[in-house]
């Protein structure tokens, strides 16, 4: 058990790492948004409250629900200081293009215009999250 904890723990720190290295690739455009800690604080809380790795590529589950109402959130509230394929990098390892990101955003809307019930339920727990660490009303 000691070695899975320790080789799960280097995964979350490599995955750290990747992720501050992709705002720092943004910041270092000029654009800062995000402060790393906070950000990492962020995608920590996610992980553990959904219990689930949603910045792995993965098409089960509810990680690709999380990525699409990530790129929402995101792109509401910073699209005007970010490009697409910036945020299909911050939010997935996997997402190599701005098409991707645009799904995900018309996804979403479309998802909470029926109601749908997960999607409003993760969105809603989801969203308070990301209200606590990233959004502009801070």
């Amino acid at each position: 058990k000691i070695s899975r904890f320790e080789r799960v723990l280097s995964e979350l720190n490599n995955e750290l790492s990747k992720m501050r290295k992709e705002i720092r690739k943004i910041n270092s455009k000029g654009i800062n948004i995000f402060n790393k800690n906070q950000f990492d604080l962020f995608v920590c809380e996610i992980e553990k409250t959904t219990n689930c790795n949603f910045r792995e590529k993965s098409r089960k589950g509810i990680a690709p629900m999380i990525r699409h109402i990530l790129a929402y959130l995101i792109y509401v509230n910073y699209g005007n200081q970010l490009r697409l394929k910036d945020i299909g990098k911050l939010i997935s390892y996997s997402i190599k293009d701005h098409a991707t990101v645009i799904h995900s955003i018309n996804k979403t809307k479309d998802m909470l215009s029926i109601g749908d019930f997960e999607y409003c339920q993760q969105y809603n727990l989801i969203s308070d999250i990301f209200k606590k660490y990233l959004s502009n009303e801070n």
